[in-house]
């Protein structure tokens, strides 16, 4: 759970530092921002959606037939692997994210109906 408290601290500190420095109403300098808060957000949510599934609906017995002892070991190995994983895909949808919305935005200025 501690990388969820980490993104809700990120997503706090960004948003106050991109509204004191005006980067929301920037169209280039605060969209990197904004695709990795989308980012992380996204995939927080999706990480606690699936502890909901897992553990309190009991998924883990119906679908896996394990027990709780393989659950607490899944738990420790997703409290390493998550934030691993949060940190690549935030990292390359920062990346590749950006060149994206540039291109969708020259297509979309293009008149297409002419």
């Amino acid at each position: 759970m501690w990388d969820v408290y980490l993104a809700y601290v990120i997503l706090l500190v960004v948003t106050v530092t991109m509204v004191r420095k005006d980067l929301w109403n920037s169209k280039s300098k605060g969209l990197p921002y904004i695709i990795a808060i989308c980012t992380i957000i996204g995939l927080e949510a999706d990480v606690l959606f699936r502890i909901f599934i897992l553990v309190p609906c009991q998924t883990y017995q119906l679908f896996y037939r394990a027990d709780a002892n393989t659950l607490i070991l899944w738990w420790a190995k997703g409290a390493f692997e998550t934030p691993i994983k949060v940190a690549m895909s935030t990292l390359v949808t920062a990346i590749v994210g950006l060149p994206v919305i540039r291109s969708f935005r020259k297509v979309a200025s293009l008149d297409w109906l002419q």
